[in-house]
């Protein structure tokens, strides 16, 4: 039995954690998650295996998650974690900010966002209805998505024109990625059609030849 939530995470962090490996500087040590749902643990699970954070900041609304989060991140990941009241100060100098809410409001400035930062956003993201501000996408010197096609295939338009590109092309080379270290680099979630059957597939796999 595949439990398809429990692979959603784990393909959405994976991708999430390419992002960070391909976008972030590769001194990246300081790491803010806003959020502190299956979907951000996710997020910080696979980030941590591409880069040493050195320090992790947590923030969420809600007191008791937040901290629960970052006791995980202490025990669990062995990380220097911090809950944090105020989410711009989590992002304040933050190289690696991983934000994965379900608020359709900007839950960040476009100004809270460091130089040389790269960005996650796993939540909303429709004009109008978006956990980060259009603004952001305004500066950055990349955004990039898991899927464009699936973006501009949405019902409602994505929370900005800008073009978005690939970030399959920016791993292998095709498109240019992060050129300087004061770069914004942002990275759209949008999910791949099919991606949890593919993960399953090869997960069972892997079951039977541990059975053999």
């Amino acid at each position: 039995l595949a439990v398809g939530t429990a692979l959603s995470a784990c393909r959405t962090g994976g991708i999430g954690g390419a992002a960070v490996d391909a976008l972030a500087r590769p001194d990246a040590s300081v790491c803010a998650v806003i959020g502190s749902g299956t979907q951000s643990w996710a997020q910080l699970w696979a980030a941590s295996a591409v880069r040493g954070f050195t320090e992790v900041r947590v923030s969420s609304p809600t007191p008791e998650n937040r901290a629960k989060f970052a006791a995980r991140a202490r025990d669990e990941l062995g990380l220097n974690a911090v809950d944090m009241a105020d989410s711009v100060e989590a992002v304040r100098g933050a190289d690696v900010v991983l934000v994965a809410t379900k608020s359709v409001r900007p839950v960040l400035p476009a100004t809270a966002f460091a130089p040389g930062c790269h960005i996650n956003t796993i939540g909303p993201k429709l004009r109008g209805a978006s956990e980060l501000p259009a603004e952001l996408a305004s500066i950055a010197a990349i955004v990039s998505s898991d899927s464009p096609e699936q973006a501009a295939a949405y019902g409602h338009p994505f929370f900005t024109s800008r073009r978005l590109d690939h970030l399959g092309g920016i791993i292998n080379g095709g498109l240019p990625g992060r050129i300087s270290e004061g770069q914004i680099t942002l990275f759209c979630s949008t999910g791949l059609a099919g991606a949890e059957v593919v993960l399953a597939d090869l997960l069972l796999s892997e079951l039977e030849l541990a059975d053999d």
